[in-house]
């Protein structure tokens, strides 16, 4: 586990166990998270402050200057920054919303995991409804949609695929859980096919 990290040493045990080099589960970085409503004016003016032409159109993550930027809905906006980070990205964002808008402190609000390997598509397809097939879902995309019954933030960050889940804290263990299952329904069905897999039997030479 990081170092830090809000799991417990119980998940931690769990996720070490669920995981193979195909699909493993990670306690993700920690973060300061912002939440921004913008309306009118105000989205661009947030944008235009952080170097940006635009903020994150739908279902879509960008890099800024105050960390990672991620449209939720319309008229609202999540950053991520890095520990303590929080009151200067505030003071950042604050003065440009003027009377369209608010910037709130939502740091408690979420943990992440990480998710990474081939087989990962495979483990959040069982249980998550979203379309994560490569053609839909691209890297730099995300989702708010469910683990189980509980509701995260999915974003794929990169192609290997490595995916960031932004879980509500008091339901880390929940989710962690569905995530571990599909790990280990992942790793079954491969060492399946490994198995079922028919072996060529050695050439003999005639004398």
């Amino acid at each position: 586990m990081a170092d830090g990290s809000p799991l417990a040493a119980h998940l931690g045990a769990l996720i070490s166990k669920a995981s193979f080099d195909d699909a493993r589960l990670t306690p993700g970085a920690r973060v300061d998270l912002l939440s921004v409503r913008a309306r009118r004016s105000a989205v661009q003016r947030v944008a235009t402050a952080l170097g940006q032409e635009s903020l994150p159109p739908p279902n879509a993550c960008r890099a800024t200057i105050l960390g990672d930027c991620f449209w939720l809905r319309p008229d609202e906006w999540l950053f991520a920054t890095v520990p303590g980070g929080a009151e200067a990205a505030m003071k950042t964002v604050e003065p440009h919303l003027l009377d369209d808008g608010a910037v709130i402190d939502v740091s408690g609000s979420r943990i992440i995991l990480e998710l990474t390997g081939p087989r990962t598509r495979d483990v959040l397809s069982s249980c998550c409804p979203l379309d994560l097939d490569p053609s839909v879902f691209e890297p730099g995309r995300c989702a708010q949609s469910i683990i189980g019954k509980v509701s995260v933030l999915l974003h794929l960050v990169d192609a290997t695929p490595r995916w960031h889940l932004f879980v509500p804290p008091s339901y880390v263990d929940y989710v962690v859980r569905w995530l571990a299952d599909g790990i280990e329904g992942a790793r079954a069905e491969q060492e399946n096919a490994l198995a079922t897999t028919p072996h060529s039997s050695p050439v003999r030479m005639l004398p």
